[in-house]
């Protein structure tokens, strides 16, 4: 009673189906072949119904869709129509509970489900347990097995069952399809969200780097003020010495920042550049991502942006998270620059052996006044509705990175019309190198 119960418990929706769509499924009939068969529907929806369950037993299946349907049959011929009587109707709806009975049955011994990714062999499978159940449903209908094993019968069975069983299996063909790309989607959307995050950490990353110099060279200030301070003459006015202990001690205390963030920066860059993780990839690829992740944030912001891609000449794979975090910032910015409606473009070209992204929108644009500062740490035009100003560091960000790998970045704005930022970085820098991980 328990296992019972246990079973029901694991398919509930599906067993309902079984129990409510299979005997309308075998009310939905026609005859082929004069008066000789009627094919129902009832067992492409039984044999469908097997194929999506994953743990409730077929031969309980079998049972349950073979007791509803000789219940609606009976129930129909007596009460409903009323032109048979009980004992009649029980006799003549048996053999369907016999052929659901054995349908179920072979569908559990012959372990279908282990087909699920072959579907040729669901399709055969469903052949043999069409066949054999029909032959049983005949002989407890006709109750002579010499006027059923004849060859007419035996092929108009035969044929019935390839019909049934690949309309079944086309059917479910399609719903896998439709799973697997729907799995496909959500694989696609998980990994764009982890190269974000990636490159949002890799972005963190340099600023760790940056901090950890800042913090040896406040050290370093702070240890000459305790020097300075503990070798001073004149004490008569000022506890020295005291001053000087509490400078040594901001001193530790910083040393301790810095070895914090040396912590955090060691497990980001093994983060970054964990194997597993795709750190290559064409720039069509990278630009797809930038543009689908930012068509997301634009609808966000309940803003309609259109954005565009160009690209020229032959590139390699060029590093992914270092181009993300890149172009993130810029594109962000564009976005967020956009007041409703606009267009944003992105192209990657190659000159040489420099690769050059050009990206531009059609925002109000950056005054004049503000060119010679925009690329400076801390500036920004962008507010919350709290008024809070924005970091303003993404930018000097993109200019700092730009600058180490070797290359530049430039910005032309006409107000009101378009916003470009060029951004021009060697090969070299961000491409795979030969007999190096990166």
């Amino acid at each position: 009673m328990n296992l019972l119960k246990k079973w029901l418990n694991t398919e509930p929706y599906l067993i309902i189906m079984l129990i409510v769509l299979t005997p309308i499924g075998g009310e939905l009939k026609f005859y082929p072949f004069e008066d000789s068969f009627r094919v129902s529907f009832g067992t492409v929806v039984f044999f469908f119904i097997l194929l999506q369950m994953k743990k409730f037993p077929a031969w309980a299946s079998g049972i349950i869709a073979g007791g509803s349907v000789f219940a609606f049959r009976v129930l129909l011929d007596t009460a409903v129509s009323g032109h048979l009587a009980l004992e009649e109707a029980v006799s003549l709806r048996f053999p369907s509970l016999l052929y659901y009975v054995v349908y179920g049955t072979l569908f559990y011994v012959l372990q279908v489900r282990r087909f699920r990714d072959k579907p040729w062999l669901i399709g055969a499978t469903g052949i043999i347990m069409e066949l054999c159940a029909s032959v049983v449903e005949m002989i407890a209908l006709r109750g002579a097995i010499d006027e059923i094993l004849t060859v007419r019968t035996l092929f108009q069975l035969f044929v019935l069952a390839i019909f049934r069983s690949f309309f079944v299996l086309a059917c479910y063909t399609m719903i896998r399809l439709y799973e697997e790309q729907a799995r496909e989607r959500q694989m696609k959307k998980e990994k764009e969200h982890l190269l974000m995050l990636l490159s949002n950490l890799y972005t963190e990353s340099t600023y760790f780097y940056k901090t950890l110099a800042h913090a040896e060279h406040i050290t370093a200030t702070s240890y000459q003020l305790y020097q300075s301070l503990h070798h001073a003459k004149d004490t008569e006015s000022l506890d020295l010495k005291k001053l000087g202990k509490t400078a040594l001690q901001i001193a530790g205390e910083v040393h301790e920042i810095k070895k914090d963030n040396q912590r955090i920066f060691s497990a980001l860059s093994k983060l970054i550049h964990e194997e597993n993780f795709q750190e290559y990839a064409s720039p069509a690829h990278i630009a797809g991502l930038v543009i689908r992740i930012h068509e997301n944030y634009a609808e966000s912001l309940k803003k309609q942006i259109v954005f565009h891609y160009d690209e020229e000449g032959q590139h390699p794979a060029y590093h992914v998270y270092t181009i993300l975090s890149l172009l993130n910032n810029i594109v962000s910015n564009a976005v967020e620059a956009i007041p409703v409606n606009g267009e944003v473009s992105l192209s990657i070209l190659r000159k040489e052996n420099d690769v050059i992204f050009q990206i531009s929108d059609n925002g109000p644009g950056i005054k004049e006044r503000n060119h010679h500062v925009i690329f400076k740490p801390g500036f920004t035009l962008k507010y919350d509705q709290a008024g809070n100003p924005s970091s303003g560091i993404g930018l000097s960000y993109v200019k700092d990175t730009a600058e180490k790998l070797g290359g530049s970045v430039e910005m032309k704005s006409i107000p009101n019309q378009q916003t470009m930022f060029t951004l021009t970085i060697p090969i070299d820098q961000v491409s795979r190198k030969e007999g190096n991980g990166r």
